[in-house]
């Protein structure tokens, strides 16, 4: 086996045990969703799988274009991504996401 070079090991412990997903740090605070983005959230969370824009809208009773601005925010915060179907569908992502509940 070769040994490392020191700065080939400085290098490995820095890039260390990061269990978070690229843009989540750690210890970073809440992030504040709006009551629509929540919902969006909590939908996607408590189906389980992929659900569509549509989809989402029914089950919320809710107009099309507030579910699409929910959509946009969560994307860009990584809560949810886009799935690759056929129809543009939506998965949650993090689990345990911290989202503030004021």
């Amino acid at each position: 086996m070769k040994p490392e070079m020191a700065s080939q090991q400085h290098r490995d412990s820095r890039s260390g045990a990061s269990a978070a997903p690229p843009g989540v740090q750690h210890g970073a605070p809440p992030l504040r969703l709006s009551e629509e983005q929540r919902q969006v959230l909590e939908c996607l969370r408590t189906e389980g799988g992929g659900l569509t824009a549509r989809q989402i809208q029914s089950r919320l009773a809710c107009s099309p274009a507030v579910v699409e601005n929910a959509l946009v925010v969560l994307l860009e915060r990584q809560f949810i991504s886009r799935l690759n179907t056929l129809i543009p569908s939506y998965g949650y992502r993090l689990d345990g996401a911290a989202a503030d509940d004021d």
